[in-house]
């Protein structure tokens, strides 16, 4: 690797680790120079903006998502929600990131990155049924996987894998790519 890219990579997950702490907005280019060592004029030099930079950040988190779907889609022999669930516990920074900082959404650089991102995470386990309440109950499932790996810093990854995998089993059966059917609607008396 070159000094060159060594420092893309060094700067692009220091403002990472800084925009989880911090959030976007109150993190700054400054912040982020003082954080790798390099001075201010050297970060806006690899990265013009900040949005750039954050667009830098979750470049692996997509590549990785996209190797995930492919082989997703190529009918691997790992069950899909084992591959989600390692994505997951891989890019915890990340998923805590778009969890708990909504303005990222809103960034102009992020918005078609984040529509590309929500779509490929309900393609990982979605098999193409239409069934409304399928696509409920799938959808709730990966957010609630999502929000989990966001929700426990303290854990390590190899508590935090075991953690999501036993949920997702429970949630969506082992190797499922679907949930079970939906239940019966008892009416109640209260």
């Amino acid at each position: 690797m070159t000094v060159p890219a060594r420092a893309h990579e060094q700067v692009a997950r220091a403002a990472l680790d800084l925009f989880a702490a911090n959030g976007y907005e109150r993190t700054t280019l400054q912040m982020i120079a003082s954080a790798t060592g390099l001075s201010g004029r050297a970060v806006t030099g690899l990265f013009r903006t900040k949005d750039a930079l954050l667009d830098a950040a979750l470049a692996p988190l997509l590549a990785d998502l996209e190797l995930l779907s492919a082989e997703n889609a190529s009918g691997s022999a790992r069950p899909p929600l084992e591959g989600f669930i390692g994505f997951l516990v891989k890019h915890r920074t990340v998923i805590t990131l778009m969890d708990r900082d909504p303005g990222i959404r809103t960034r102009p650089v992020i918005g078609a990155r984040m529509e590309r991102y929500r779509d490929e995470m309900r393609g990982l386990c979605d098999d193409g049924r239409s069934d409304p309440w399928e696509r409920v109950y799938l959808t709730a499932a990966l957010g609630g996987l999502i929000s989990a790996a966001a929700s426990f810093p303290e854990m390590s990854d190899e508590e935090l894998h075991r953690g999501l995998r036993l949920t997702g089993i429970r949630l969506l059966g082992r190797g499922r790519r679907t949930p079970r059917p939906a239940p019966a609607l008892v009416s109640q008396t209260w």
